[in-house]
């Protein structure tokens, strides 16, 4: 599905799938991040000097994480997946598209109780269609799983 946009049209330069990792704060809640598992990045000249010009100015908070949103600390907050999460779900929006989690980078973890998005928290236990986050990867079969994340072997 495509991200939506944001304010802006530009093209598509970034191509992934979520991955859902316990907060370090509420390891009960997990937060909706990239799964650089399977992260295609091509931006365009423009959309990379945004990409650095952001990096270098970028608000950064130890409790919040990157940006105004901040999914709050969880592993990899700091780094690149942190800020390309922030990237792709803030500040670009609409240049992602984002692929079914089940389908490419799946964990095999069952869906979340709670999850931190960009809009808030969803409780996927009262809204198991919400946002199409909150799939159950640990049903899908070996047929549909195209790239699997065995980071947690």
């Amino acid at each position: 599905k495509n991200g939506g946009a944001s304010g802006s049209s530009s093209s598509v330069s970034a191509v992934f799938s979520w991955e859902h990792v316990p907060l370090m704060s509420h390891p009960e809640a997990k937060a909706s991040v990239i799964n650089l598992s399977f992260f295609v990045l091509r931006p365009s000249k423009d959309m990379y000097e945004l990409l650095v010009a952001t990096l270098k100015k970028a608000p950064f908070s130890a409790t919040r994480g990157w940006g105004s949103t901040g999914r709050g600390a969880f592993p990899g907050w700091m780094t690149t997946q942190g800020f390309l999460t922030y990237f792709y779900d803030e500040v670009r929006n609409g240049a992602k598209v984002e692929m079914n989690q089940c389908a490419f980078g799946n964990t095999a973890e069952p869906s979340p109780s709670k999850l931190i998005t960009n809009g808030g928290t969803v409780d996927c236990d009262s809204s198991p269609d919400a946002s199409n986050q909150c799939n159950d990867c640990s049903k899908t079969t070996p047929d549909e799983v195209r790239v699997a994340d065995l980071s947690y072997c």
